[in-house]
């Protein structure tokens, strides 16, 4: 994987990495202990129900429920595909990060042949879907003002 860019919307950081063998871009924002989906899964019911292994990996649990969970209220490219710990490699520890990628058939991925006629999503693009992802990530955040441990863990100026 290859970092090509760090910023911050929100009090929010954002992650665009560039897939070394693709070479399409993937976008996370992460958000803080103090956010109600801190270690929520991407696909995670939001009422608490259980979920079960999935039967193709029982590594990913599935959710059979029909209430909300973060994939279906976010709207960013393709959808959620990430939630997941930093691991300060590409994503800064301390932070529970979602993800998406623009690795879907519309786009173009330059490690493919382009059947389906799609476009390259660039960084900029990435960017402005990286931003769009956390104004809606920050929406969900219940406390106002923004509480002061959220702003120390975080300073504006530390990207």
């Amino acid at each position: 994987m290859n970092l090509m860019w760090l910023g911050e919307e929100n009090w929010f950081p954002l992650v665009i990495i560039k897939h070394p063998q693709m070479g399409h871009l993937c976008g996370y924002v992460g958000v803080p202990a103090e956010h109600p989906w801190y270690k929520m899964k991407y696909n995670q019911c939001l009422e608490g129900c259980e979920g079960e292994p999935n039967s193709l990996d029982p590594t990913i649990t599935t959710w059979h429920c029909s209430h909300d969970t973060p994939e279906c209220l976010i709207d960013v490219h393709g959808g959620l595909t990430y939630s997941g710990m930093g691991d300060d490699e590409y994503l800064p520890a301390g932070y529970w990060w979602f993800g998406f990628d623009c690795a879907h058939a519309w786009d173009l991925i330059p490690g493919l042949p382009n059947l389906s006629g799609g476009s390259y999503k660039d960084k900029d693009y990435v960017e402005r879907e990286c931003r769009s992802l956390a104004q809606q990530l920050a929406k969900v955040v219940k406390i106002i003002p923004i509480p002061e441990a959220f702003l120390s863990a975080f300073p504006p100026d530390s990207v």
